[in-house]
């Protein structure tokens, strides 16, 4: 059974299985219409608990860049990282969101970049680190 990770910046990942047993919290959670699935979305950095290992998705958003002023043109999207299934041991995962760029202060100035989504074990050792 597969799970979602978002760090929408995203982060959606886990899965709630038959009879209301729950391996996964943390994160905005959201049950998948006619499966035992559940995401969990990150719009801010957060917690990502696992109660026993399990196979996940993960779709990881970085922070895009800001928008230029006047004549400079729009920000960019943030960068997208799909990872299909891993397998990710019980514990804690630290997600932390990226941020957009600032958007450029002067005439014709560009705006600044954005900054990656990142999710770490509980000891901070990053797993995934994307912009």
């Amino acid at each position: 059974m597969k799970k979602f990770i978002t760090p929408m910046a995203l982060l959606a990942l886990g899965s709630q299985m038959a009879f209301g047993s729950i391996y996964a919290v943390g994160g905005e959670e959201a049950n998948v219409l006619n499966t035992t699935d559940c995401t969990h979305t990150f719009l801010e950095d957060g917690v990502f608990s696992l109660t026993q290992e399990m196979d996940v998705r993960i779709l990881l958003v970085g922070g895009g860049g800001g928008g230029g002023r006047d004549c400079a043109g729009g920000g960019g999207a943030g960068g997208m990282l799909e990872i299909d299934s891993v397998r990710l041991p019980a514990g804690s995962y630290n997600v932390i969101v990226g941020q957009g760029g600032a958007g450029g202060v002067q005439a014709s100035a560009k705006g600044g970049s954005g900054t990656s989504s990142i999710i770490t074990t509980a000891d901070g050792t990053v797993l995934y680190d994307y912009c």
